[in-house]
């Protein structure tokens, strides 16, 4: 009886079989709740009679029925990136990053200016402590000593107050290296107002005063929150890709006097003024800043030093 009652079950699993696909997959068959022992509830389970061929059924108490189900095992189909597929993922990057690029580029000049205009603020500190050290002076723009050229900017370094990061500024195409030269320190990105506060010479020193070369006292400026100290210079070589010690107050010098530099921060020259504050200037044209920031003996390059400007402009 046990024998005919496999038979009938691999029978008629057999017939459910018959007309599926091989990739077909069959979810687990609904089971039937387990009754709890002891519900004196009883089923059935088909056999086949081996003299009349028609089933019969044995009693079977249900305690002893478990939930069965039925799988049957199918085949996973794997996918996979096409040439063409991912092709269109690598121009959705690319897109993506040529929009996302300026942006960045835009944000790390920023930062760049943002710096600049932080250095000079150190190096107004710096002036003062240089000021407050000599008697009132400023440093002079370049002298010798011991055979040695020298800039302000060695002046500063030992005077204290400022580190080399604050005279080098970040947004320079080229920064040569430092030392404690003139030629190490020429190249800085930080011009110096040196004809008007770094020495006075040419610049109408009455014939009395024999130390015509001497840099300025701050009590002489009778307008120093508009006089220009320190302003981004670049050498006048045409390529604004390194930086100058000093500037000069008209366009069209020698290289070596330096310019005006408004390309580095894309049209904004940072200027320090004598008083100490440090702003970002736009200019109307990067090629030209002198059109906005004023030429030769206006009152924003003497400060005032000569006291007979009118309306801003010296006569």
């Amino acid at each position: 009886m046990e024998l005919s009652m496999r038979k009938s079950r691999r029978r008629d699993i057999s017939f459910r079989l018959q007309g599926k696909t091989q990739t077909d997959c069959i979810a687990p068959a609904k089971s039937e709740p387990v009754p709890r022992h002891g519900t004196g509830k009883k089923q059935s389970l088909p056999v086949l009679s081996p003299s009349s061929g028609l089933s019969a059924r044995i009693p079977v108490l249900s305690s002893f029925l478990v939930p069965r189900s039925e799988f049957r095992p199918c085949r996973v189909k794997t996918e996979t990136f096409t040439l063409i597929e991912l092709l269109i993922v690598i121009a959705i990057i690319a897109i993506l990053a040529s929009m996302l690029l300026p942006a960045l580029s835009v944000a790390r000049k920023k930062a760049y200016s943002i710096n600049c205009i932080g250095n000079l603020r150190q190096q107004g500190v710096s002036f003062m402590l240089y000021n407050d050290n000599y008697d009132g002076y400023f440093p002079i723009y370049g002298m010798k000593r011991d055979a040695k050229d020298i800039t302000w900017i060695n002046l500063l370094l030992e005077n204290g107050g400022i580190t080399v990061k604050s005279i080098v500024d970040p947004g320079l195409k080229a920064v040569i290296a430092q030392d404690k030269t003139y030629g190490g320190y020429s190249y800085s990105g930080y011009g110096y107002n040196f004809r008007y506060v770094g020495s006075y010479a040419g610049r109408g020193i009455p014939s009395a005063n024999v130390d015509s070369t001497r840099s300025a006292k701050l009590q002489e400026f009778k307008r120093p929150s508009e006089g220009y100290l320190v302003m981004d210079a670049a050498k006048n070589n045409g390529r604004y890709d390194t930086g100058n010690y000093r500037v000069i107050e008209y366009p069209g010098s020698s290289s070596g006097n330096g310019t005006i530099d408004a390309v580095r921060h894309d049209g904004t020259v940072n200027v320090l003024y004598l008083d100490g504050h440090a702003v970002g200037v736009r200019v109307q044209s990067r090629l030209n800043p002198y059109a906005t920031l004023g030429t030769n003996n206006t009152i924003n390059w003497t400060g005032g030093r000569r006291g007979i400007e009118v309306n801003g402009i010296m006569y």
